[in-house]
């Protein structure tokens, strides 16, 4: 009889995103597995019911209703409880002791608090979640970490005290390069690619200032996908007198995103932070040489298969894209050290590592399959 494990999912169901993401990597990642049956298992209300509340306290339903789904699952009959989303670490304290393991992707929220970036802190309320998250994490029989970088930050807060170990997210094999390489026209230009929300740490903005200087030493075209432009970016695109070779793309297929990499000359990702940073290895594994920062977790998910410089380093990571764009030679060494790179990414890895960290805790229950 093999260990059932509850993979407990606090993003809405009806929201595709990353946490959703990563609920379908590890089961896929177990689909043969033997010894552990992962079962999918969601708290969350649905956006279509939190929508019929006023917007200011939809945050707050949403919370309500997962803890009190949390109370209620534990009596469930499973071996283990994987919360996969640690900024919703709360839910471990309302699970059987000594059984729940939960992902902590990054704490930017904790890390925004301590006046780490140049944007205003959360406020109270939010402060009160993500101080009971973290101690939530604290009551964890193992807290996993997307990244080392995420585990230094973890031990930085002082709370965390679990055990706490790197367990690298992995990417699926969907992602490939073209059958044939690229050959542009004389009358198309190549394309600089970049995704990401909107978010402060995505640096979007520093995204369009980079590419305005590529655009100034040669022809090239940006495309930005994700959601909507605030107004703020379309404002710096219309400043620099760029607006005709700047692309916003919002929210693409997975079939269109998979083809924005394999067709883009250059994928340039300047972040602030980044718990772990998926982009970076589909563009890897998709044939699309990388720029990007040395923030965060960058670093360890690109290896020395990127061209990096600091995020606000603009006229650096301009000059990367150059180098790409019109050197043959760098374009192909990058290229080819991405594809090893990615590959260190695999489902195979996550599997292995998770496996290891789900007997390590089901050994420490006491329990027998």
């Amino acid at each position: 009889m093999s260990i059932r494990v509850a993979l407990i999912e606090t993003a809405p169901p009806d929201a595709p995103g990353s946490m959703v993401r990563y609920a379908e990597l590890l089961t896929r990642a177990f689909g043969n597995d033997k010894e552990f049956t992962l079962c999918r298992v969601s708290l969350a209300p649905t956006n279509r019911m939190l929508r019929r509340f006023p917007q200011r306290i939809r945050s707050w339903i949403h919370h309500a209703v997962v803890w009190v789904n949390a109370r209620m699952v534990r009596r469930r009959d499973f071996d283990l409880f994987h919360v996969l989303d640690g900024s919703h670490g709360y839910v471990a304290n309302g699970l059987p002791q000594g059984r729940a393991i939960v992902t902590s992707h990054d704490i930017i929220p904790w890390l925004q608090a301590q006046g780490e970036f140049s944007v205003p802190s959360p406020g109270r309320g939010a402060r009160w979640l993500i101080q009971r998250a973290l101690t939530g994490l604290d009551r964890a029989a193992l807290v996993l970490a997307d990244s080392q970088s995420t585990a230094n930050d973890l031990a930085r807060t002082g709370v965390v005290r679990s055990h706490v170990e790197v367990c690298p997210l992995a990417l699926e094999p969907d992602f490939t390069p073209p059958d044939t390489e690229t050959v542009r026209t004389a009358d198309e230009y190549p394309v600089v690619f970049h995704i990401g929300n909107n978010g402060f740490y995505k640096n979007r903005s520093g995204v369009i200032q980079v590419f305005a200087k590529v655009r100034a030493a040669l022809p090239a075209k940006l495309v930005l996908a994700g959601p909507a432009p605030t107004g703020e970016l379309r404002k710096l695109v219309a400043d620099l007198q760029i607006e005709d070779d700047v692309t916003f793309l919002i929210n693409p297929t997975d079939e269109a995103l998979r083809s924005l990499y394999r067709q883009a000359s250059v994928f340039l990702f300047p972040s602030y932070y980044e718990g772990f940073g998926w982009p970076p290895l589909e563009a890897m594994a998709s044939g699309c040489p990388v720029v990007a920062s040395n923030a965060g977790s960058l670093p360890e998910v690109t290896g020395t298969a990127a061209l990096t410089a600091e995020p606000d380093d603009v006229e650096t990571l301009a000059m990367h894209c150059l180098s790409i764009l019109q050197e043959s030679d760098v374009a192909a060494q990058i290229r080819e050290a991405g594809f090893a790179q990615a590959a260190e990414f695999s489902l195979e890895h996550l599997h292995n590592r998770m496996q290891s960290a789900y007997q390590q805790v089901y050994k420490q229950t006491g329990r027998t399959a």
